[in-house]
């Protein structure tokens, strides 16, 4: 298995520069010729403190599945502002139509508006958990509308 030590070369500065407001596509330029991973070689990337930080395993996954199931994800069209575990925080309580304040939290208006502008779509797939408010885990509505989709990615 190859093994590739990597370091740092940017600054968390630079970083997220790259990634916000739109992430930047790589170039040939930005990659190291001798660490480059052939398409079908298994690698494992350490950091500079030799801790694991990625490992690739060469056909891992079955790519008419892959396929399949790539083209089923990619009918995700819900609100990712919703859940707020989904977008990092930001939490308000929710407001009903009377003006009143409900117990359920949601995303704040800037969060809301920031996965808005970037065109961000996310929904839940499977089944969620027990909450307080439901004692019972229950399938979300996505799933219920769209089982094939569970079928074909949970392969």
């Amino acid at each position: 298995m190859r093994q590739l030590n990597l370091k740092r070369c940017l600054t968390t500065k630079q970083d997220r520069g790259l990634r916000s407001p739109t992430p930047l596509d790589a170039e040939e330029k930005d990659f190291d010729a001798e660490n480059l991973i052939g398409p079908y070689e298994d690698a494992e990337a350490y950091k500079e403190d030799g801790t694991l930080l990625f490992r690739v395993v060469a056909d891992a996954f079955n790519m008419d599945h892959v396929l399949q199931a790539y083209k089923h994800l990619t009918t995700v069209n819900g609100d990712p502002t919703s859940p707020t575990s989904v977008t990092g925080g930001g939490r308000m309580k929710r407001p009903r139509s009377d003006r009143t304040i409900s117990n359920q939290s949601r995303s704040s208006k800037a969060k809301q508006e920031e996965y808005k502008k970037k065109g961000v779509k996310a929904d839940y797939l499977g089944y969620m958990g027990r909450e307080p408010d439901n004692p019972f885990c229950w399938q979300t509505a996505w799933t219920a509308r769209n089982p094939e989709v569970l079928e074909t990615v949970g392969r």
